[in-house]
């Protein structure tokens, strides 16, 4: 039994006479339905009623009725080339496994030909594709309510009616009641999943320490999703924070000194001494001694006073302060002014320090004129 070039049949077909006035060399052609389960392969029996008398070409394409390329099957067209003594041909239509239920599905291939040696008289096949997948149970979703101390995390269980039978994906938002926001909690937005197998998952939220004297204070979670198979029953939990209050052990402060020449810019050291959680404003003050920045001259160095102040960051323990002293071009002794420390968020372990600035000035040396006739003896 002979085939086409491309394509094989598996069973020997049964030729029944022809009618009377049926062309001798015109063979008549036929395609058969298909149906496979969904990853398999659609083959469509094309059949001729005699073995070909003469050569000719079928052409064949896919198309969608309620199964949809290319999420379903994968579209297709091509040509048959039949040789004389072929008695038929077979068209393969590759399906695509998705792994979600959904019903019976269908595809049609449509033939053409364009040959005198060839007539048509059934020339669409309808291709079934059976889904394979487990129909998924509807369940209910409901979202618990979470409490929680500040500094702590609040747990909101996000639970089915059932163990999950495939994967389920929901997303959250939070809405505020007495509660503002990221300064309270975070975060403030996110999503989740169910796992296959699994009835509950939990959105994890923590309760920020504001060091604030407040109340209980309160928020909402609401939880969304688009599966077919899930309602959402109850959608919101309630978050309560309770307030957990205590003053901050404040940090203690000390200053360290530094000396110079006139024109030289004098740092001073400051240090934390011990934990510095939130970071510290240390605030000071420039006061005058022997140096004076604010005489009639103002020539010794840059007072600071009022609003300066330096920052050290949380969890460092350092920062400088810098003071820039003149160039007065005299001579002078040495001299000195205080950095104090002003009152802040912190304790004083010292008061102040002490800036020396040391004189590069060279004495003036008096020079002797004689007079009238005086004599040098």
């Amino acid at each position: 039994m002979k085939m086409s070039e491309t394509m094989t049949t598996s069973y020997k077909p049964y030729y029944p006479p022809k009618p009377p006035g049926h062309h001798k060399d015109q063979t008549e052609i036929k395609i058969g339905d298909a149906v496979v389960e969904e990853g398999g392969v659609l083959k469509f029996a094309v059949t001729f009623d005699a073995p070909a008398e003469k050569p000719f070409v079928i052409k064949y394409t896919t198309s969608d009725i309620t199964a949809k390329a290319p999420g379903d099957y994968t579209a297709t067209t091509g040509q048959i080339y039949v040789k004389k003594g072929d008695t038929g041909a077979e068209i393969k239509v590759k399906t695509t496994e998705d792994y979600k239920y959904e019903y019976t599905e269908t595809m049609k291939v449509t033939l053409s030909e364009n040959s005198p040696w060839a007539k048509i008289v059934d020339g669409v096949g309808i291709g079934t594709i059976k889904d394979d997948d487990y129909k998924p149970q509807h369940y209910k979703l409901n979202v618990g309510d979470a409490y929680a101390k500040e500094g702590e995390y609040l747990y909101f269980k996000v639970s089915l009616d059932g163990k999950a039978d495939h994967k389920v994906d929901f997303k959250w938002t939070t809405k505020d009641i007495t509660t503002e926001g990221s300064a309270d909690y975070t975060p403030t937005y996110g999503s989740g999943t169910i796992e296959k197998g699994a009835d509950h998952a939990v959105i994890k939220i923590l309760a920020k320490s504001d060091y604030l004297k407040e109340g209980y204070e309160n928020f909402k979670v609401h939880v969304t999703e688009n599966d077919y198979y899930v309602k959402v029953h109850d959608g919101e939990g309630l978050g309560t924070i309770k307030d957990v209050y205590y003053k901050p052990e404040l940090p203690t402060v000390k200053i360290w000194g530094d000396e110079g020449y006139e024109g030289d810019k004098l740092v001073f050291k400051v240090a934390v001494d011990g934990k510095n959680e939130h970071g510290t404003k240390v605030f000071y003050h420039t006061e005058a001694k022997t140096a004076n920045a604010y005489g009639a001259h103002q020539d010794d160095y840059v007072p600071a006073g009022g609003k300066d102040y330096v920052w050290i960051p949380a969890g460092k323990n350092e920062a400088k302060i810098e003071v820039q002293t003149k160039e007065d071009y005299k001579h002078e002794t040495t001299e000195y002014f205080h950095v104090v420390l002003d009152h802040g968020d912190y304790k004083k372990g010292v008061d102040y320090a002490k800036g020396t600035i040391f004189d590069d000035d060279h004495a003036t040396v008096p020079t002797f004129v004689p007079q009238g006739d005086a004599v040098l003896v």
